[in-house]
């Protein structure tokens, strides 16, 4: 096989998945502490920014600027296109899973069992606090959130779009 360009050093795993964002370019989030951009062209790799903790989940993008949190517990705004931070919160614990982009706000959930919507300049719309521990992105239904959390009395909790719980859900035994 010939490649179109060098292997890329992220300096530690890459466990999330990568991001193709608005621009075409790549980005990666690594245990590097450290989201890189690379150019699919050129192969050529930029530091977007650097983190205090290990980036997990894979970054996510409203088409103007990229999400992703830290182990340290921290989730980011940065501008796509030039790597400055917009902004970045602190909630109750570390973000382990991939964010969630749903209609105007970024979804997120905390190792600690919470689940944040913070609007597109990182103000808290919403919290719920679901219990157990969730290390896995919130995926998006028709009007719905679904969490998967561990240690808690139910396998998955569902939420509407304004942080409501809806139901939960536990297997028979």
């Amino acid at each position: 096989y010939e490649f179109a360009w060098e292997s890329i050093d992220l300096g530690g795993a890459a466990p999330g998945s990568p991001l193709v964002g608005p621009n075409g370019n790549i980005y990666i989030g690594s245990f590097a502490s450290e989201v890189i951009k690379v150019d699919p062209a050129t192969g050529k790799v930029t530091l977007l920014t650097s983190t205090q903790g290990w980036v997990w989940g894979g970054p996510v993008t409203d088409g103007q600027h990229i999400y992703f949190g830290d182990l340290e517990g921290d989730l980011f705004s940065v501008d796509a296109d030039n790597g400055s931070q917009s902004w970045f919160i602190q909630p109750d614990g570390p973000v382990v899973g991939s964010p969630l982009v749903v209609d105007e706000n970024i979804v997120f959930a905390t190792e600690s069992g919470s689940v944040y919507a913070v609007d597109v300049d990182g103000k808290i719309v919403w919290q719920r606090e679901v219990g157990g521990q969730i290390y896995t992105a919130p995926v998006a239904g028709t009007d719905h959130i679904i969490v998967a959390p561990m240690q808690a009395e139910f396998s998955l909790a569902m939420l509407d779009t304004n942080g409501n719980q809806v139901f939960t859900f536990s297997p028979e035994k």
